[in-house]
């Protein structure tokens, strides 16, 4: 079959075709297209430019959960494109990042599309909840982060920063109430609720509140929630007495056992912490992983720094050092260890190896000189510790340091105080 010829054909007449208007030899029907067309020209570029559907970013202001970054890497693309340590990521690409889960969905489902080459990210930057869009690559950006939510944000300033447990209680009532929230997420702004003090009062308060926890929720699910989450914000007291009563369910549970001995060495119960090593160390078959025993060691170097066995706790760090050259906290421990020796000629080796060890450290000069000035002056040299305290004197680096990582390295309360008197001076 001819399919030209099948198709059916519009014989007009040829009267009605010369009747057709004509301007200047062009039908009127083709001048009203050609004007049509024009008009139309800015909404069809429009359509023709706007973004694909993975590309279109929705208005994710006023989310309440994302990923509040702890940290970046230097020279990472993080680093780069501007993100720092406090802001809140609640969007990636055009899909909300309201857990790790989510964001890690969306970096993978992103990951395969080829003609998309970068994406960009929601974040709430400067403790404002007005979002900034930042354009980043795809993959993996060089951070740390934490889930967030508002509400733990602000159950976190009540009870650790201002020590209101009843505007705390009021928040999680609120919350509870309006639904805006996960039982989840709930329950991980409850646990900050839970006395990290030792007073009588907290004591008592501490015990009754665990009782509540594990009559109410599942045990595992506590235990889980209290290592990624009263560990990490230092609420190791509250920690420890969570896991305690954990272990009533499941004394064979490795992971917190560890975690306890943890608790106990950042508490400094060293010999507490110990016990809980070797409880599971010396039992016949230790379900015990690589990494297991990589926190046997950081837990020992702690254990070795705060009784004051300074070289026994040098060759840890050192050792931790070698093995991971991304973490900081190893080589600055390490040094540390050093500088308690009191050996000029050792801690300055121990200086120049680590800066070729560990390149990035060079970052955190400011802890160096920290150490340093702290060594100077129990050497002697306090006009030159002295010009070290200047050089940093309006660092918020320093200040935050004083506040949160001093205090959670053994016997460092040498380095903070020498530091504040030089500064005050």
């Amino acid at each position: 079959m001819d399919l030209d010829n099948s198709q059916p054909k519009l014989n007009y007449p040829q009267k009605s075709r010369s009747n057709l208007f004509l301007i200047g030899g062009v039908s009127l029907l083709s001048v009203l297209l050609v004007v049509t067309f024009v008009q139309w020209w800015p909404e069809i570029m429009s359509e023709i430019n706007k973004p694909s559907l993975e590309e279109r970013i929705p208005n994710f202001s006023g989310a309440v959960a994302g990923l509040l970054v702890d940290g970046v890497s230097s020279g990472s693309i993080a680093e780069r494109v501007g993100l720092k340590k406090g802001d809140v990521i609640i969007g990636y690409g055009n899909k909300a990042a309201i857990d790790t889960a989510n964001y890690e969905e969306a970096r993978i489902y992103y990951d395969s599309l080829s003609h998309i080459k970068e994406v960009t990210l929601t974040v709430y930057q400067n403790n404002s909840m007005k979002p900034v869009l930042i354009k980043v690559p795809k993959g993996k950006l060089g951070m740390f982060t934490t889930e967030w939510t508002l509400l733990k944000a602000f159950v976190y300033d009540a009870v650790v920063n201002r020590e209101d447990y009843k505007q705390a209680e009021e928040l999680i009532n609120k919350a509870e109430t309006d639904k805006r929230y996960s039982a989840n997420q709930i329950l991980r702004a409850k646990l900050f609720t839970i006395s990290n003090g030792n007073s009588q009062e907290q004591v008592k308060q501490r015990k009754d509140l665990v009782e509540q926890f594990y009559s109410k929720y599942p045990p595992k699910e506590l235990t889980y929630w209290t290592g990624n989450e009263l560990l990490p914000a230092g609420r190791n007291i509250a920690a420890a007495a969570m896991f305690e009563k954990y272990l009533e369910y499941d004394p064979e549970d490795v992971d917190t056992r560890f975690n306890l001995a943890a608790s106990y060495s950042r508490t400094f119960f060293w010999d507490k912490a110990e016990k809980e090593l070797d409880y599971v160390l010396n039992q016949p078959n230790p379900s015990v992983s690589d990494y297991g025993y990589s926190v046997v060691e950081d837990i020992r170097g702690v254990i070795a720094l705060g009784r004051k066995e300074y070289k026994k706790a040098a060759e840890y760090f050192k050792r931790k050092m070698l093995e991971d050259d991304t973490n900081s906290y190893y080589p600055l421990v390490y040094i540390y260890s050093i500088a308690k020796l009191g050996d000029v000629e050792k801690f300055n080796e121990a200086v120049e190896h680590t800066k070729t060890v560990v390149p990035q450290f060079q970052n955190y000069q400011h802890r160096i000189d920290m150490l340093g000035s702290y060594f100077l002056t129990i050497k002697g040299n306090k006009d030159e510790a002295r010009e070290l305290v200047q050089k940093w004197k309006a660092s918020p680096y320093v200040k935050e340091d004083l506040k949160s990582f001093w205090p959670t390295i053994p016997d460092s309360q040498e380095i903070t105080d020498n530091w504040t008197k030089l500064m005050e001076e």
